[in-house]
């Protein structure tokens, strides 16, 4: 999450990163889905995700 002092006019949207449109994809997937969808969730039975944990290098 990006903590804004201001305006979020600089910060990137999925829309901006080239190159990952699977990894894009699956992020929605996994944050979209549950907020949109819950009934998924209730008909299988099971609880949707939190969150997410996103890791690597700063900048990658």
């Amino acid at each position: 999450m990006v903590k804004a002092q201001g305006s979020l006019k600089n910060v990137p949207a999925a829309i901006d990163i080239g190159g990952l449109e699977e990894q894009i994809q699956e992020i929605k997937e996994t944050v979209e889905l549950p907020l949109v969808h819950p009934e998924y969730y209730e008909e299988m039975g099971i609880t949707a995700p939190k969150g997410v944990i996103l890791f690597g290098e700063p900048g990658t």
